[in-house]
């Protein structure tokens, strides 16, 4: 089986470009062909690792030329390369002018894979809701979306509450990101005195949030410390706040780190503020080390992998004080970080990568033995 994915891009860090290297080398390991047709002319290399049996392709476009929405010069170019490689399945990553892969007709059988929730999507606009006169835009552009999403043979997403949020679309599937085949410590050392965050310092993240949820109980606990690891534009805006709570000892922000799970190993609690998420990874990858996760209750992912008081806390949205209530209880007890910890391990087969994989495989084989779309 020939399998074609389309990205802007894979010399990006994220998410989306780390779960395409997964399940590419995977598949291509399995003896399907892997195809990854990028938008944008690359000069770097890519940011993880794919296996040398994948073929590349590119359509070519400077950033510039994707500025000035030459969506018709990118899908003749794509319509080339998939012409010539035939694929039995085309898959679209959803994002910018990949979102258009459907206008081809090559007969292979489409997907669209998303990435990020329904309510991220609509949240960009939550400004002009509240204006009387612009309030519609928001609404035009969920029916626009879902108008491109029905012209999919499947539309893939990453959990159960996003598939909620779109109400009844006849091609929705969830199929949820596996737990990353890395480097995962066997032990906890629950006796660390350290608490742990991962992601962008970003508006999304809701790190200001983490801030003064410590700043309420950090001269309680005068031995432990926070570390959140990311990069982004609120770094100074943060610090700020940091300083202001005078909690400058035992709150860090620290750059990214590659290798994150030896971080884990070294601490004892994990915490994530965000204010929505795609699915987070980096929950996933906390948990498989043997974290317990204080996650807010946000859109969308944190409900579908953790059980409030059975592998870690969920927080309602905004909610500064139980955060902090909560946090205190598992700095307060090794014996509760240690059993959370371990539950939490234990809970995720789900999201094996052989489980993850198979669904997928699954969903392809389903989309061959239906008949294949008509060419013009």
């Amino acid at each position: 089986m020939i399998i074609a994915y389309t990205i802007p891009s894979i010399s990006n860090s994220g998410g989306m470009e780390r779960t395409l290297s997964i399940k590419a080398n995977y598949l291509v390991n399995k003896g399907y062909k892997v195809h990854i047709i990028t938008t944008l002319v690359s000069k770097e290399k890519p940011f993880f690792h794919f296996d040398s049996k994948i073929q590349f392709h590119s359509t070519n476009l400077s950033s510039d030329n994707v500025k000035k929405k030459s969506l018709t010069v990118y899908l003749e170019r794509l319509s080339t390369i998939l012409s010539e490689i035939q694929p039995d399945i085309s898959i679209s990553m959803n994002v910018g002018h990949c979102t258009y892969l459907y206008k081809i007709n090559d007969g292979s059988k489409k997907i669209l894979e998303s990435h990020f929730s329904k309510f991220k999507r609509k949240n960009r606009f939550y400004k002009l809701e509240k204006i009387k006169w612009l309030k519609w835009i928001p609404y035009l552009y969920i029916r626009k979306k879902t108008h491109t999403i029905n012209q999919y043979d499947k539309f893939v997403v990453l959990t159960q509450e996003d598939k909620n949020d779109w109400g009844k679309l006849y091609n929705i599937e969830v199929i949820p990101n596996m737990i990353p085949p890395i480097y995962y410590p066997e032990n906890i050392n629950y006796s660390n005195k350290k608490i742990i965050g991962v992601g962008r310092l970003t508006g999304q993240k809701g790190w200001g949030y983490m801030i003064k949820a410590w700043a309420l109980i950090a001269k309680n606990n005068p031995d432990w410390k926070v570390t959140i690891y990311g990069n982004g534009h609120k770094r100074k805006a943060l610090q700020k706040l940091i300083n202001k709570y005078h909690i400058n000892n035992s709150f860090k922000l620290h750059f990214p780190a590659k290798n994150i799970t030896e971080k884990f190993e070294k601490s004892s609690i994990f915490v994530s503020t965000s204010r929505y998420e795609g699915q987070s990874m980096v929950i996933l990858e906390a948990m498989n080390s043997g974290l317990p996760v204080i996650s807010f209750m946000c859109k969308c992912g944190p409900r579908d992998m953790i059980s409030h008081g059975e592998n870690g806390y969920l927080i309602e949205l905004y909610d500064i004080k139980s955060f902090a209530y909560y946090l205190q209880k598992l700095i307060d007890s090794k014996e509760k970080r240690q059993t959370l910890g371990k539950q939490a391990k234990n809970s995720l087969t789900e999201y094996s990568e052989k489980n993850i994989m198979n669904k997928w495989i699954n969903l392809f084989d389903q989309l061959v033995s239906r008949p294949r779309r008509s060419l013009h």
